[in-house]
Parts: structure tokens; C-alpha cells; sequence
């Protein structure tokens, strides 16, 4: 019986200690809350799961985190990207359906560390930040507030990022907190554990 635990379980991501969301096509994403003993700030680790499989066939890959509350065509968001070929996020901001510009390009600040691991079939994106970073270019997060997660990979030709698909794109709501771990009660699919009962 063990065993055959094993092999059904051998596959699939471990996910931290911490919220999760379950996307479309076996993508996931995870967070945590940490605080640096010498500051009065909260830190916020972001963790986007992309089976390693669309690593190979795509150029990049990204997320945005909006406002629960704004329509989902306002794009008035924080943007996260990661290149397929270096693994790590990049700190962007748009107002507007398009190409996200790096805050650093836009008088802003980088506000994140990020660094990228594997972990079975899955490529792993982590991004760290603060939930209130002060920079005009980053969204302000609050623990316990439900935001609008988008997510999407697309192609990257001669270095340059170009637009996603319709088809390889989404969104879902959550909750920034520890505790929230996603049902499938509030998706336009079902995904993540449930996908593989779905006829």
C-alpha cells in the first residue's frame, strides 16, 4: 500500500506551509509570510509552480496581482516575469492591457529577490517581497484581502518578450493568507487535485 502511495504521490509538487491556488494546466500558485526579526515589516514569498514541460516550449512565463475589487479588464496591476532561460522574476508595473514595463525603467525601484528551483516535474519561481514596499510602481498587499491573480506563458523572440496566447492565459480570485487553501469553489475550471477527477 505504501508503495503504491508512493507512485501516485512521486509526481506532485510539496507544497510550503503557506495559501495556494490552483491554475489551469497543472500551473500552481503558493505564498508565505515571513518577518526579519530587525524590522517591523512583513515579507511576502510568492511561489509559481510550471510543470518543467512548459519551460521547454515557452520563452517566459508571468503573473499579475490586481484588486480584488477592480473589473478583470483593468490592468492596473503588479506584474511578475520570468524569462524561461534565467529563472528569475523581474519587478514590473502597467496600467493598461500590454506590455509591462520593468519599474526600474519607469523611476521605480526593484523590490524583489527571486531565485528559481526545481522540484520533480515542476519548475519553481520564487519571488520575495514586502506586502508594503512604498514604491509607487508596486500594488500594496494586505494579509486577509482577496486579489485577483492573472497568469499566462508566451514567447520570447530575439530576447524580446511578444504576447501571450489566448489560450495559454487566466485568472483566478484568492485570499492572501496563510490559512486559504483553494476548493475549486470559485473557478471557472477545476484544477489542482480535483482536475483528475473531472470526466
Amino acid at each position: 500500500m505504501f508503495l503504491i502511495l508512493l507512485a501516485l504521490t512521486s509526481t506532485m509538487p510539496i507544497a510550503s506551509a503557506g495559501g495556494v491556488e490552483y491554475l489551469a494546466f497543472g500551473l500552481e500558485f503558493h505564498w508565505s509570510f515571513s518577518q526579519n526579526p530587525d524590522e517591523e515589516v512583513v515579507d511576502v514569498t510568492f511561489e509559481y509552480w510550471v510543470p518543467t514541460e512548459y519551460t521547454l516550449r515557452f520563452g517566459w512565463v508571468g503573473v499579475a496581482i490586481q484588486d480584488a475589487l477592480d473589473p478583470v479588464d483593468d490592468f492596473r496591476a503588479d506584474f511578475y516575469i520570468a524569462l524561461t532561460s534565467d529563472g528569475l522574476m523581474t519587478d514590473r508595473y502597467s496600467t493598461y492591457n500590454g506590455y509591462s514595463e520593468l519599474d526600474t525603467d519607469q523611476g521605480c525601484t526593484n523590490d524583489v529577490e527571486s531565485w528559481m528551483d526545481i522540484v520533480y516535474d515542476y519548475t519553481v519561481y520564487y519571488w520575495k517581497r514586502k506586502l508594503i514596499t512604498g514604491d509607487s510602481c508596486d500594488v500594496d498587499l494586505v494579509s486577509q484581502k482577496p486579489y485577483l491573480v492573472k497568469y499566462a506563458l508566451g514567447p520570447v523572440k530575439d530576447g524580446v518578450i511578444e504576447k501571450h496566447s489566448m489560450k495559454y492565459m487566466g485568472y483566478e480570485y484568492f485570499i492572501l493568507s496563510e490559512i486559504y487553501q483553494d476548493n475549486n469553489s470559485d473557478e471557472r475550471g477545476q484544477y489542482g487535485p480535483w482536475y483528475s477527477i473531472v470526466v
